[in-house]
């Protein structure tokens, strides 16, 4: 069954996906990552040659279940902050605010 599709703000998609502890989630094994985009970014202040990746989280059938950007520091290979969620298939409703993201 295909879920409900949801255009949302970037505050509830968050707010989804920080109380239900996503991205702890994927930390511990629960999900795995993959890597769909990456590239530099060239202009953003203190964000300026860092890495930007958008990635992908997957549950143990393979299916998504969360789009996330990250910003990565060159030097040490570690995200900055937490990710921002673009995406998320949360109870069968699929939260989407990357219309947000331009």
């Amino acid at each position: 069954m295909a879920p409900t599709y949801r255009k949302s703000t970037s505050a509830e998609v968050r707010a989804i996906f920080n109380a239900q502890e996503y991205w702890e989630r994927v930390h511990g094994g629960e999900f795995t990552e993959e890597l769909e985009w990456q590239g530099r970014v060239r202009r953003r202040g203190n964000l300026r040659g860092t890495v930007s990746q958008t990635i992908g989280y997957y549950d143990q059938n393979g299916k998504r279940i969360a789009r996330v950007h990250q910003n990565i520091d060159r030097a040490t290979g570690e995200v900055i902050g937490r990710p921002d969620p673009l995406t998320l298939l949360h109870h069968g409703v699929l939260y989407d605010c990357s219309h947000e993201h331009g």
